[in-house]
């Protein structure tokens, strides 16, 4: 059984900028401005890559074993407008391992507010909660993606 998203704070909030809420994802209206947090978070890291409506339509609106946006999708909000938002998924490798993976983007005007690592706790989260219901032989790995050119990706 997967672990239901409510409107219920997924993760501890305290110490996050006032007015700052986790809740599931909502759809179309949510994709709208995710295409304006992925693309402004790119073009500050320098990252070539954008996105559109219709490719976030597409991928959000096509559940799969390995990912739905109503259960693997948090969004993170300020007084109720989306600022960042963050996914999981898992996949069975060619190599024999299964990889449970967790990436996100924080818009550039939210960033060093602690509002990625909210995101990246809740997944992990998600994560773990998905590894321990999943019956598999595979060794089990944790990963999360983020390009070179990221601004603050690691923080060990």
């Amino acid at each position: 059984m997967a672990l239901p998203l409510t409107d219920e704070p997924m993760v501890d909030t305290a110490g996050l900028p006032a007015g700052v809420a986790i809740r599931p994802f909502a759809g179309d209206e949510d994709l709208k401005v995710f295409v304006e947090i992925a693309n402004a978070a790119n073009a500050e890291d320098r990252v070539e890559e954008r996105t559109s409506f219709q490719a976030l339509h597409n991928w959000a609106s096509h559940p799969s074993r390995t990912f739905d946006a109503a259960q693997d999708l948090a969004v993170v909000t300020v007084d109720d407008k989306p600022i960042a938002y963050g996914w999981t998924t898992w996949v069975d490798s060619s190599d024999g391992v299964r990889d449970y993976s967790t990436r996100g983007h924080v818009h550039p005007a939210w960033r060093r507010r602690g509002i990625g690592t909210a995101i990246l706790r809740h997944n992990e989260a998600r994560l773990r909660h998905l590894a321990a219901e999943h019956a598999t032989d595979r060794p089990r790995f944790y990963s999360a993606f983020a390009p070179d050119s990221r601004l603050g990706r690691w923080h060990w």
